[in-house]
């Protein structure tokens, strides 16, 4: 099981920068569950008897992206 997320459709993987030490951006992320795409796709390949499954858990409001604030709870 390996969790993706819609955000890998805006992805672009750089097979010059797989570490992204050249380039960092918020992009990295949707590489990085691209990556968890295609990784699931190919451990699936040479055994179809077996499952592997790639999922989306869906919209979590976390507040992940909203900036720090000083005196703010949570």
């Amino acid at each position: 099981m390996t969790i993706a997320s819609g955000v890998h459709q805006s992805a672009r993987l750089s097979l010059d920068d797989l570490q992204s030490e050249r380039s960092y951006s918020a992009r990295v992320y949707g590489t990085s569950k691209l990556c968890n795409i295609l990784f699931t796709r190919e451990l699936a390949r040479p055994a179809p008897e077996l499952t592997a499954n790639c999922f989306h858990p869906g919209v979590v409001r976390t507040g992940f992206r909203v900036p720090f604030r000083a005196g703010r709870d949570g």
